[in-house]
């Protein structure tokens, strides 16, 4: 028996204190269970660490460097441990139990009136629970208590894989910005880093064999500047960077201390022009290439050759002795085929092989370096893409584009990690886009974070095994920053991490993010203290829109999920002040007006200010109904969207719009009585480097029944060109009670884009009707 014997040892856990259990535990993320015991512990009186067996030093010693260092920083008490052979007297002292029977993650933490025993199944279980001590110091510090309420928290994870996904091809970042990041995750339970390592425009990793892949792939000649895609705007600096193999053990090992896994990606057969620049061999045509400075993805990907398939087994095979991780992520996703349709090769490939088309060579490409990895003792992971064509047999599939893809693979067996875009893409905005820096669109707020499930409905006990968990992705594009990148981080992968550690309630319609809040608060202003950079976008004003019956108007709810201040409001498009009128309830806006609003508390101005021009019109509010759904990604206002009075920002961001993948849609609106139709007004987005397109064919019709329609007005190909996005229509002598507008997508996207081969989203965001009354 031995024992780690301090003076003073853990002064710093007298400032534990939890006052309640429970949700309300100050723990992020909640463990599974909290039960009170009686009496309270004064931790003051402790002053050892008690381990059982040497296995266990390690663990005491990551204890005595994460809360000893907490605990100089505070007090400037320095602790010295010394090594002893004196029994466990089961007083004042903390105590580590190894306990076989738990899960290696699992752990507990019986708090009692003269010590606290640590009980863990693995070393991963007692490092989240000294994060979870920790935090119970950290909260007592702020609540200026010496003593804990006595407890026993019984802990465990809900799902084994809970990752962050950061890219640093778009934008490189040093190794202490990625220690930062894996610092942040260790905190929370985070335990898988998937690094993105190699994409068209930057190959960021030292491979000893084909050294151009650093010396020309890590380079590019310029950077496009925000989103100046036509005509192209660069910034004519170069860029480049990559990690030496040195740097990466290193940091690998960093990461494993802290029980966090490395996984990393090496793009292939698309998203690869930074490598086909320093060894064009491997392309279709030869070249030659330029790592690409604009973003989006290249037509040019590596070709299927026997040639291609060595060179990609030797980058994976020294890849592999930098990474112990079992899974291997060779991405797949977004490959255009467009080369592979016109190459001889490829083509004498899909004979040879009796392929059905450019799908199944894509499978066929991942089965060669599935069967590798594999025979090298690893799994293979990619992008959802990889089921088309095919699965190959050992493959993981990370479903990113919804989560139907990682449905269908857990149907097959075959193991998933969930990332839908509507819930786990951090690059998206998170909260009031003008307020926000510029980001590649979306809108994921913390509280949709939050309300993620890896776990969908539908599936079998069996098929849900094959769940691993999920993750969120930063991809880079528009994150030229460190800063930038802890702006996007935190605090949503506080919510995130909450979402996978913690078990979905029984009862009731999710996750309370109501009770999430006041324990998120604590946990942002001790990371702004660390020195992180933390989003305060929680404080932005939610916006409730209503249509108010029988009228043109509509009704503008503002709130903040704070309950302890006040709103005040302007309707002149000035900046609000604590002289303006405090908003009590809901505004009903029946003409045009610039509504600014924000939240104060204590006299001060929380968060960003809201601002929003409303235009009512005969529409405003109307019934709306679709012949094709809006896709679930892009619905977040619901039907109101499209006649809510509200024209979407530019540059876009998903609350302002409706989306369809793919689809033409019909709209029609109900303006409750036949009227005279002045003009209607259809805006749309277009945004091809995100897949999005303008329409092909935008069509106004008008009806007296709702069954036969007369058609007004359609514009073709010159008229989308002339109008570009927003469409009027001047519909003098028109009458009707039903307007219809029929709006044709795109479809496929054309060879030469972004996406090419991919269904085109056609996105739309207000239908305005003016009629004589409206004037």
């Amino acid at each position: 028996m031995k024992h780690l014997s301090f003076s003073l040892l853990f002064c710093l856990l007298s400032l534990c204190s939890n006052s309640s259990f429970g949700q309300d535990s100050p723990i992020i993320p909640q463990p599974q269970s909290i039960r009170a015991l009686k009496g309270s512990c004064a931790l003051d009186k402790l002053n050892r660490i008690v381990i059982t067996e040497s296995s266990q030093m390690s663990l005491a010693t990551a204890i005595l460097k994460n809360l000893g260092s907490y605990l100089k920083k505070e007090t400037s008490i320095v602790l010295s441990p010394n090594l002893s052979t004196t029994l466990p007297g089961k007083n004042n002292e903390i105590l580590l139990t190894l306990n076989k029977q738990l899960g290696k993650e699992e752990y507990q933490l019986n708090i009692n009136s003269k010590s606290i025993e640590i009980i863990y199944g693995g070393e991963a279980g007692g490092f989240y629970a000294m994060q979870s001590l920790l935090q119970l110091a950290q909260n007592a510090k702020e609540s200026n208590k010496n003593k804990i309420v006595c407890q026993l928290i019984e802990d465990a994870p809900r799902v084994s894989w809970r990752g962050m996904h950061l890219d640093v091809s778009r934008h490189f970042f040093p190794i202490d910005s990625i220690k930062r990041y894996i610092d942040v995750m260790a905190i929370y339970k985070m335990n898988t880093l998937h690094w993105h390592l190699t994409d068209d425009q930057g190959w960021r990793i030292e491979i000893k064999k084909y050294p151009k892949l650093t010396q020309i792939g890590s380079k590019r000649k310029e950077t496009m500047i925000a989103k100046n895609f036509l005509p192209f705007i660069g910034d004519d600096t170069p860029y480049g960077g990559y990690y030496t193999q040195e740097q990466i053990k290193e940091l690998v090992q960093y990461a494993a201390a802290k029980h966090i896994t490395i996984v990393p990606e090496i793009e292939m057969p698309g998203h690869a022009l930074a490598a086909l620049a320093a060894y064009p061999e491997y392309s279709c045509n030869g070249g030659p290439f330029e790592t690409l400075t604009k973003w989006g993805i290249s037509e040019d990907v590596f070709c299927p050759k026997e040639e291609t398939f060595v060179f990609l087994k030797d980058i994976l095979s020294e890849v592999m002795q930098l990474f112990p991780s079992s899974y291997i992520h060779i991405g797949g996703d977004e490959v255009p085929k467009t080369r592979w349709k016109t190459c001889p090769h490829c083509q004498g490939i899909i004979k040879a092989k009796g392929l059905n088309d450019e799908n199944e060579l894509q499978s066929y490409f991942i089965h060669r370096i599935d069967s590798f990895i594999t025979a090298s003792g690893r799994h293979t992971l990619g992008w959802d893409e990889i089921l088309e064509g095919g699965l190959a047999p050992g493959a993981a599939v990370m479903s990113w584009r919804g989560i139907q893809g990682g449905i269908e693979a857990a149907k097959q067996h075959h193991e998933v990690i969930m990332c839908p875009g509507t819930h786990c893409y951090f690059d998206h905005y998170q909260g009031y886009q003008k307020t926000e820096p510029l980001a590649i669109g979306g809108y994921t707020t913390v509280q949709k974070a939050y309300q993620f499930n890896p776990i969908p409905s539908g599936l079998s006990t069996e098929e849900e095994s094959y769940i691993l968990g999920g993750q969120a992705n930063i991809w880079t594009e528009y994150i030229p920053t460190w800063h930038q990148v802890e702006y996007m981080l935190l605090p949503r992968m506080l919510a995130l991490s909450e979402a996978l550690w913690t078990k979905m309630p029984q009862t009731g319609n999710g996750r309370d993010f109501d009770r999430f809040l006041p324990r998120l608060l604590p946990q942002m202003n001790r990371l702004q203290k660390a020195g992180y950079t933390v989003a305060q976008s929680i404080y932005d004003l939610q916006l409730e829109l209503q249509a108010i019956p029988d009228t043109n108007g509509i009704r503008v709810s503002l709130k903040s999920p704070f309950k302890g201040g006040q709103i005040h409001y302007t309707l002149n498009d000035s900046l609000p002040k604590l002289s303006d009128p405090v908003l009590s309830g809901p505004i009903d806006i029946y003409r045009h007006k610039t509504m600014t609003a924000a939240y104060f508390e204590n006299g001060v101005r929380k968060g960003n200010v809201w601002k929003q021009t409303i235009w009512p019109s005969g529409a405003t509010g109307k019934k709306v109904s679709f012949d094709h759904a809006p896709s679930p990604s892009y619905n977040y206002g619901g039907s109101l969207t499209i006649n809510d009075g509200i024209i979407g920002d530019r540059p876009w961001y998903g609350r302002d719009w409706l989306g369809w993948s793919g689809d033409d849609v019909s709209i029609v609106i109900d303006l409750g009585s036949k009227k005279p139709i002045l003009h209607t007004y259809i805006s749309t987005l277009k945004d091809e480097p995100s897949w999005i397109y303008g329409p092909k064919e935008v069509a106004v019709y008008v009806s007296d029944d709702n069954l036969i329609f007369t058609q007004v007005m359609k514009y073709g190909k010159e008229e989308i060109k002339m109008f570009n996005e927003q469409f009027p229509f001047f519909m003098n002598g028109w009458s009707g009670r039903y307007v219809r507008v029929d709006v044709k997508n795109q479809g496929i996207i054309p060879e030469g884009k972004n996406g090419a081969g991919e269904k085109a989203w056609l996105f739309i965001d207000e239908i305005m009707i003016f009629t004589e009354q409206d004037q």
